[in-house]
């Protein structure tokens, strides 16, 4: 039962699906990758990071506070 439980969490991160909001940043790696630039700032005892993926038409800009996203542009 607990592999199945495992495999079944693995599935629903799906790897070739979208970005969602409240996505943590390991889920956000496994489907972006690592990011080319993160900014961290640290306000009232939470972390915020700004994570970039440049291309050629545009930046992907991932906002995350306390390891969730909360932002995408």
């Amino acid at each position: 039962a607990r592999e199945y439980i495992t495999n079944k969490k693995y599935e629903s991160i799906n790897p070739t699906g979208p970005i969602q909001l409240s996505m943590t940043t390991a889920e956000v790696k496994i489907i972006q990758g690592k990011p080319e630039f993160i900014n961290q700032h640290l306000e009232n005892n939470q972390t915020f990071e700004l994570w970039t993926y440049p291309n050629d038409s545009e930046n992907l800009r991932l906002y995350f506070r306390n390891k969730k996203l909360i932002r995408i542009e």
